[in-house]
């Protein structure tokens, strides 16, 4: 095994032992939220807390030792609140290049959906047909089609589109 192995292998080792501790963290911050608040306080000791989630559960004390709680709604919002630090802490501990390749997947795939929702179809015209056209520029043609001629449709079958050769396109609705 040579020596560039070997420190790849331990610095992956090193990575993974870094996001458990993370994961730890969090996971220890959490229940310290959704717990007592006398489980909060002993929570501040807790070797499992990173500085960051220690940090933060601090300021959690003080805001409650500060103010009493003011019943249903102050409870629900702190739920959501630690709901949200649940999460931003579970994002915290994934792998950065797997989010990555996962928000690239995720938007290939709406420009794929919008690319095929604004790309017109083949119509063919059963009975005369007339459309008046809006232009690039926002003047107004019209335009006379007979049964069998071909328009192109978007995905709303009233709405058509005509390309102008270095103009731009031409909307028209039926």
């Amino acid at each position: 095994m040579s020596v560039g192995t070997k420190i790849v292998e331990a610095r992956r080792a090193l990575e993974a032992v870094v996001r458990r501790e993370q994961f730890l963290s969090v996971s220890a911050y959490t229940r310290y939220l959704l717990g007592r608040q006398p489980d909060m306080v002993d929570g501040l000791d807790d070797p499992r807390l990173l500085e960051p989630e220690r940090v933060k559960l601090k300021s959690v004390v003080r805001i409650l030792l500060e103010e009493p709680p003011r019943g249903r709604l102050e409870a629900r919002a702190r739920h959501v609140l630690s709901e949200i630090a649940n999460l931003a802490g579970r994002l915290a501990t994934l792998d950065l290049r797997w989010m990555a390749r996962a928000l690239l997947g995720a938007l290939a795939f709406a420009g794929l959906a919008l690319a095929l929702t604004r790309t017109a179809q083949p119509c063919r015209v059963t009975s005369p047909l007339v459309v008046t056209w809006r232009l690039p520029d926002g003047a107004l043609e019209t335009q006379s089609f007979a049964p069998g001629d071909t328009v192109f449709c978007t995905v709303d079958p009233h709405r058509l589109r005509r390309w102008i050769p270095g103009f731009g396109y031409a909307w028209g609705s039926l």
